[in-house]
């Protein structure tokens, strides 16, 4: 179903149609008089009668002052005329382009386009459709007043000029082969007649206008006749001379003869119009009628023909750009997809994110996993990764300590530092040092001046002076008297560790245990040796085992073995 709300200067009018492939139905057709309470009271009232707050699509002409031109240019892309038209209208209408709305209609020949172009306020086109929400009801087309002329000539009529007579404003189209070639609202129309037979019977205009609708006609000069009918006769060929101006002005700019007129509109009803209007134009003229019925109803007929535009594809739209219908809800859709937009860029870089850490920890793990492997290897004397495994470890490593008496629950060193212990702590292998062999000669004499110094800072020939650095060797201590008489605490020194001439044959490290065995020249070394490992602090007990004669004569030696407990591993 089509509805339509044709709003006039005297009157409200609306019709439903409903459209079916044999043609169309009028279902339900309502004139209402415009009151004073103001035209959005009838407005509402109409629409409450219609019921066209149900039919989804509803048609409505603009109740505003509308400018027309008819624009040419010499060329036929469609695409390079829109941006045209605004620069052509600036020079040509009292206002801002930027102020109106616009609409255009064109027809398109081998080497130019003429188009027709349509402009009305924005505010007054945005007032229209607040009202006529307001009243319940969403126009899906808001279109000129002289639009629906289109219903009254078809693609094989010949030129045709439509004139929809209204009570105060008359509007007039020109067709050509069913297209809409120029407009023109003048302002003026039947009230205009009843104000002159007002003039002339000194009676009311409510009266004048009952009788005229009634009783009104046009008829021939006569002898008998009455005043009234030569003041209906002079008004009437006013209006013919401002429709032949109308008819003479299109035919000159659009080299077209006008072949047939057509009356729609309230006015069209006075009977001897159209009969007077032919003999006037030397043309045919016909009243408007609705299709399919039996009697002419010219004002019928313009309500149906703008309710029909509503499944027309051609018509002066001003529900255009910010008043397109859904515009409002196309602009919702438009920040809603600016905000998903935004939304699907934020969860994308927030999962490109994610990955790039899940990545990253992964490559820490695998680095970790390394690690892992790597000091278990050198603390458990495997590699392992498992947590688990290495935890179970652990625990045996634990309870291997505490059954040996230690509170260390993980090693101390590696034996990589052990060994570098035990060579640190070791005495001074005199045979390394330059000391000469037995039966070799004896070294030359060194000249104290230039005589190399020792790294300790003892000089040849010189008893070097013992430190107390570690605690074995400060261990001791004495009391004595103070000049102050007090007690005071006395260091002793301990003697200091001798070179060896030593041959280390075996050092054997295992968790708890370290075996050395090797050669010295006497017993008394191999105490030197003990006296140094001792300053090991993670050494618990030094046992020396069984110290054995090796070789005769000169090569005569002593073959030892120590055995050590310990917490470093």
């Amino acid at each position: 179903m089509v509805g339509a709300i044709d709003i006039g200067s005297a009157t409200v009018s609306g019709c439903v149609l409903e459209i079916q492939r044999a043609g169309m139905k009028v279902l339900q057709y309502e004139t209402l008089p415009v009151e004073p309470e103001g035209k959005e009271e009838a407005i509402r009232s109409l629409i409450g009668r219609l019921n066209l707050a149900h039919v989804k699509q509803v048609v409505a002409n603009l109740d505003q002052p509308v400018f027309v031109r008819n624009l040419e240019f010499p060329f036929s892309d469609l695409k390079k005329i829109e941006p045209l038209i605004s620069y052509e209208l600036d020079d040509q209408i009292p206002m801002d382009v930027e102020d109106l709305v616009i609409t255009h209609g064109h027809t398109v020949s081998r080497d130019k386009t003429e188009v027709l172009v349509v402009a009305a306020a924005r505010e007054g086109v945005a007032q229209q459709l607040q009202m006529l929400s307001a009243c319940g009801v969403e126009v899906t087309k808001l279109v000129h007043p002289g639009n629906p002329a289109m219903f009254f000539s078809g693609p094989t009529d010949p030129c045709t000029v439509v004139i929809d007579l209204g009570a105060r404003v008359t509007h007039m189209a020109a067709l050509v082969r069913g297209t809409l070639r120029t407009l023109r609202s003048w302002t003026d129309g039947m009230e205009s007649m009843v104000a002159a037979l007002a003039r002339y019977s000194s009676q009311e205009e409510h009266q004048v206008r009952d009788w005229l609708s009634l009783q009104g006609r046009i008829t021939a000069p006569g002898q008998h006749e009455e005043g009234f009918e030569q003041v209906i006769r002079t008004e009437v060929e006013r209006f013919f001379e401002e429709w032949r101006r109308f008819i003479l002005s299109f035919q000159t700019r659009h080299q077209e003869t006008v072949e047939r007129v057509v009356l729609i509109g309230n006015g069209a009803r006075l009977p001897g119009l159209a009969t007077a209007a032919a003999s006037f134009f030397g043309v045919p003229v016909q009243v408007g009628m609705v299709p399919g019925e039996t009697l002419a109803d010219p004002k019928k007929a313009s309500v149906v023909a703008l309710a029909h535009l509503g499944v027309s594809g051609e018509a002066l739209n001003f529900r255009r750009g910010e008043f397109a219908l859904g515009a409002r809800d196309s602009l919702v859709k438009k920040k809603a997809l600016a905000v998903s937009l935004g939304l699907s860029f934020f969860f994308t870089m927030m999962v490109g994110s994610s990955l790039f850490t899940l990545w990253r920890l992964e490559k820490e793990e695998r680095d970790l996993l390394g690690l892992t492997g790597q000091l278990s290897s050198e603390v458990l004397g495997k590699q392992l990764f498992d947590p688990a495994a290495i935890k179970k470890q652990i625990k045996q490593k634990t309870s291997k300590t505490r059954a040996n008496g230690s509170d260390q629950f993980l090693p101390r060193m590696s034996a990589w530092v052990l060994l570098s212990q035990i060579s640190e702590k070791m005495p001074l292998n005199a045979a390394l040092e330059g000391d000469a062999a037995p039966g070799s000669a004896p070294p030359a004499p060194v000249d104290p001046a230039v005589a190399p110094v020792d790294p300790s800072g003892v000089k040849p020939g010189e008893k070097p002076e013992v430190k107390p650095e570690t605690r074995e060797e400060a261990k001791t201590l004495d009391k004595g008297v103070g000049e102050d008489g007090k007690d005071k605490t006395i260091a002793k020194k301990e003697e200091p560790i001798a070179p060896v001439r030593v041959d280390i044959q075996k050092i054997h490290v295992r968790p708890g245990k370290v075996s050395i065995g090797g050669v010295v020249n006497n017993a008394q070394e191999v105490d030197e040796i003990i006296r140094g490992l001792r300053r090991i602090p993670c050494f618990q007990e030094i046992a020396p085992g069984a110290i054995k004669t090796v070789g005769t004569g000169e090569e005569e030696k002593r073959e030892f073995s120590i055995e050590i407990t310990m917490d470093c591993i």
